[in-house]
């Protein structure tokens, strides 16, 4: 008897290994896939700033950019 829930056990975490892989496969897979404009307005509203990263202190300069 205890080898059954052993075995079903195993059985339980491979699903959800599984699952999970899925999922992050799928996920992204799916905003792709959609059309490009959904993609385009997520991305605007991702506030991004023009400037230099320092790695040393991971601080962020801001520097107006050269035209």
């Amino acid at each position: 008897m205890a080898d059954g829930k052993r075995i079903w056990g195993w059985i339980r975490i491979r699903l959800m290994y599984l699952a999970a892989v899925l999922l992050l496969a799928l996920v992204p897979l799916w905003f792709f896939l959609m059309n490009p404009k959904t993609i385009k307005k997520i991305g605007e509203k991702i506030p991004i700033r023009e400037g230099t990263f320092d790695s040393r202190d991971g601080s962020l300069g801001l520097a107006q950019p050269r035209r």
